[in-house]
């Protein structure tokens, strides 16, 4: 591993240290290695390009995936549920460089390295007001600043372990430029890109897992990522895939696969579930979970709580009455039932639909099934998904999303544009909540409230209105684990300062990821023209022992 020198600044006391004394050696395969999008998907990572808020993983995510990545996740395709099997089980096109095929993926180490450009800065968070009484909760905290980066388009996402955190999020919608970290309690270094798309699974030793776009998989080992081809995979080789390896609460490797056929091939995107069978971890019985139409799809698929294959469907009827609902199903169990309305997609700009991973490690059955965080209308809620016996949507209270009174492009009145428009608003931004759920059981839901004074003035532009709009805004961070029916049984409520004195943006990325007690939490506090003369993307990473809240 080539040395990363990383610092870690408060006030002017500058501790410097080498890669391998910061990151330490990794423990070998089944140390600890946790991550955020554990083991669901939201077709936010999709692209992964990425789902979210569509998305969700994925995963999550978002793909992303949701994921909801994510998350994850959640699946912001819009893909369709079908059981069909068959598909995903029959093609057999298998290429190979003699008949002109794709050659062979081949395994590859990938160690940590350092990043290609100039590290970010890492200094030290302020949490002093979190820990006036003892013992202190937070284990980590740190700030993050990147120059020359304008926003977090996906992300961020979180991986954890006993000791360690690895955060990654990209600039842009592709995941083609990605900044990724690695730390702990003593530091945190800025490395080179994770390989993979995105966090998509966790063991319960905390071993990562990332998700692909081949028929591969990524995954921790000492002192880097190892990728390798997926054994002998079931089913076609032609397409387009998006593999996420996720590990059930037994340790066995699974693979949620979302296939899109070649580009002569119409059909749209299927969805599978490789499980390993008993006693041949080299074959594999598909499943199909689901496929796309203009009608209905997965926004997030993966594990429950309780370790079952679940699919959320996003459906969609376009009679004269046209309606948007959400459904859930086991597949193999039961059917796709109907779990309430969904009016995220007519939310001016989409609220993202996301889904925890299942707890690391497993310890035990969890109630209820699933647990999916919902940005509606008049605030987050909480659906609380008890298998095929029921479910319950309850609101998050003061989570309102923050809504702009004043006209954004008013049209001119005989050739004038109106005079300036001045609002003292109060919400949560665009993007700015999250869900994870700790191996103790308990849902834990973030989101930040910003208010802002915002002065809009307008000038008439070849006949136009257009606006110009300065902002000064403050931020409040929430976090809050729930019951299933929504209310608060721990709270922490920290107060940001100033986030954004300038162009306003109205759209803050927030990401939560959890392993074992440990609780990682990453969001944007400022994007790069958001406050002068600051001109670097900042965020704040905060790790906490929920034992301690």
């Amino acid at each position: 591993m080539s040395a990363l020198l990383f610092t870690v600044a408060c006030g002017t006391d500058e501790v410097g240290k080498d890669s391998d004394e910061a990151l330490g050696d990794e423990e070998s395969e089944g140390s600890g290695d946790g991550e955020d999008d554990a083991d669901t998907t939201t077709d936010d990572d999709d692209d992964d390009g990425t789902t979210t808020d569509g998305d969700t993983t994925t995963t999550g995510d978002t793909d992303s995936d949701s994921d909801s990545d994510t998350d994850s996740d959640t699946d912001s395709d819009s893909d369709s549920d079908s059981d069909s099997d068959s598909d995903s089980d029959s093609d057999s096109d298998e290429s190979s460089d003699e008949d002109g095929g794709e050659p062979p993926i081949e395994p590859e180490f990938f160690p940590d390295q350092d990043p290609p450009d100039v590290p970010c800065a890492v200094t030290l968070g302020d949490h002093e007001e979190l820990c006036a009484d003892l013992p202190c909760p937070v284990v980590m905290d740190y700030v993050i600043a990147c120059a020359g980066v304008e926003q977090v388009t996906r992300g961020p996402e979180l991986g954890l372990s006993d000791e360690r955190v690895f955060m990654n999020f990209a600039v842009d919608h592709w995941w083609a430029k990605k900044f990724s970290f690695i730390g702990d309690a003593d530091g945190l270094a800025h490395v080179a890109p994770f390989p993979g798309l995105r966090f998509s699974g966790q063991d319960s030793a905390g071993r990562l897992y990332r998700t692909t776009e081949e028929l591969a998989y990524v995954h921790r080992v000492e002192g880097g990522w190892q990728y390798d081809p997926i054994p002998d995979p079931p089913g076609t080789s032609s397409g387009h895939f998006l593999v996420r390896p996720m590990v059930d609460g037994d340790d066995v490797l699974n693979f949620a696969v979302r296939r899109h056929p070649p580009a002569d091939d119409f059909s749209g995107y299927n969805y599978y579930w490789w499980s390993p069978d008993p006693g041949d971890e080299q074959t594999w019985s598909p499943l199909g979970i689901g496929s796309a139409d203009a009608q209905s799809g997965p926004i997030a698929y993966g594990l429950t709580a309780d370790d079952r294959v679940f699919v959320l469907n996003s459906n969609y009827d376009y009679g004269d009455e046209a309606a948007h609902w959400i459904s859930f199903y086991l597949p193999g169990e039961g059917p796709d039932v109907d779990v309430g309305a969904d009016d995220s997609a007519t939310y001016p700009g989409g609220q993202p639909t996301l889904v925890p991973r299942p707890p690391r490690p497993y310890l035990a059955p969890q109630a209820p099934t699933l647990s999916v965080l919902r940005g509606r209308f008049d605030g987050l809620t909480l659906l609380s998904i008890d298998g095929y016996e029921g479910h319950i949507e309850s609101a998050i209270p003061g989570s309102p999303p923050l809504d702009l009174t004043c006209p954004w492009l008013p049209p001119p009145v005989e050739g004038e544009c109106p005079g300036p428009c001045v609002e003292t608003v109060s919400g949560r931004e665009h993007g700015a909540h999250d869900i994870a759920q700790t191996a103790d059981g308990r849902v834990w839901v973030s989101w930040i409230i910003t208010t802002a004074d915002v002065v809009h003035t307008y000038a008439l532009v070849n006949g136009n209105c257009a606006r110009s709009s300065t902002i000064d805004a403050t931020a409040v961070l929430h976090l809050e684990a729930l019951t299933p029916e929504g209310a608060s049984t721990s709270s922490v409520l920290l107060p940001l300062g100033q986030v954004a004195e300038g162009e306003p943006h109205f759209g803050r990325d927030l990401g939560l990821g959890a392993f074992g007690e440990r609780l990682g939490l990453a969001f944007e506090i400022a994007r790069g023209s958001e406050r002068e003369p600051v001109e670097a993307l900042e965020l704040r990473l905060l790790v906490f022992d929920t034992s301690e809240l």
